[in-house]
């Protein structure tokens, strides 16, 4: 599956977080505004689970995660928002290396996918590697 990073806060880091090397990252930063990162898929489809792995960075998981998908990248629809601390605790027990944090999104007729951090926290937020499961 081929994927398009299109985040704009962060832009030239933004490919690390599909490079398939979990010791790089894309980070939005401290969690003290909001970020987001968007992707946009090589064809619309349906998208059952968005997971980001953490890796070494443990810790920046997003505090609070809302994630949109659209077909267009004009019109979006809610496909999860709320925390995410019990997903990377459960990734973290099932995979200690990679920490999979894992959304379920079940949606047909995707094409983009935006994920907003919209938590207060100490601690960034980073992707080490992202997958778009179908």
């Amino acid at each position: 599956m081929t994927l398009s990073t299109l985040s704009r806060r962060t832009a030239p880091h933004a490919p690390r977080a599909i490079d398939g090397n979990l010791k790089t990252r894309w980070s939005g930063g401290v969690q003290r505004s909001a970020a987001d990162y968007t992707v946009e898929l090589a064809e619309t489809g349906h998208v059952g689970q968005v997971v980001l792995d953490l890796g070494e960075y443990i810790t920046d998981f997003p505090v609070k995660l809302q994630l949109e998908v659209s077909a267009d990248g004009t019109v979006w629809d809610i496909a999860y928002l709320g925390n995410t601390a019990l997903q990377a605790y459960y990734g973290a027990v099932k995979d200690p290396r990679r920490v999979p944090v894992v959304i379920s999104v079940n949606r047909d007729r995707v094409r983009f996918i935006r994920m907003k951090q919209l938590g207060w926290a100490n601690h960034d937020w980073s992707i080490a590697e992202l997958h778009v499961l179908r």
